[in-house]
């Protein structure tokens, strides 16, 4: 509820993990790790997506993938939010998520059987789902736990959402960035 919140009044949920406290209160340790992880989600001046500002839909997703260089806007002020998100585009996204650092990321997208149709065809919701599925699988991530966390999250976001069609890059940040939370 608390992120869901913060989405729909364009705020940043910070989430803060492993804090060592004693008692009810952060050791010193803790309330560090706790600065740190809010001065590390504090807006970024040098960010300049006009069509992901902050305080719209789109915002903490968008923010957060160029934060981390998984998706880049398709200029510098524009991230294109309503634009159509191509197998390309999500093969730079998994092979940067992956920190893999290769030259061609559509090929080693391509080899490793993320991808299958032509770079610039547009990726539906469900070739998304289903390619985010098969990264989980290729990244080690098959435990029960897991694998329930990522029944939910498609559930939320495929039903959630027009699931017929193509994928906007919007939509696109917005699966991705909650995919990169599970």
């Amino acid at each position: 509820p608390q992120i869901e919140g913060a989405k729909k009044y364009g705020y940043t949920f910070v989430p803060v993990k492993n804090v060592d406290c004693v008692l009810t209160h952060p050791t010193p340790e803790g309330y560090q790790l706790i600065a740190d992880t809010i001065l590390d989600a504090l807006p970024d001046l040098r960010y300049c997506y006009a069509d992901a500002a902050q305080g719209s839909k789109y915002y903490n997703a968008v923010y957060y993938m160029s934060k981390k260089g998984y998706m880049d806007g398709v200029s510098k002020t524009e991230f294109g939010v309503d634009e159509n998100f191509t197998a390309e585009q999500l093969a730079k996204a998994l092979c940067k998520i992956a920190g893999e650092n290769q030259e061609d990321a559509f090929a080693w997208a391509k080899e490793k059987g993320f991808v299958t149709d032509a770079a610039d065809s547009d990726m539906s919701y469900f070739d998304l789902v289903k390619t985010l599925n098969s990264f989980s699988k290729d990244q080690g991530k098959t435990d029960f736990f897991y694998t329930l966390r990522f029944f939910f999250f498609v559930v939320r976001n495929l039903f959630s959402d027009v699931i017929i069609g193509s994928v906007e890059r919007g939509d696109a940040a917005e699966i991705l960035y909650d995919y990169c939370e599970l």
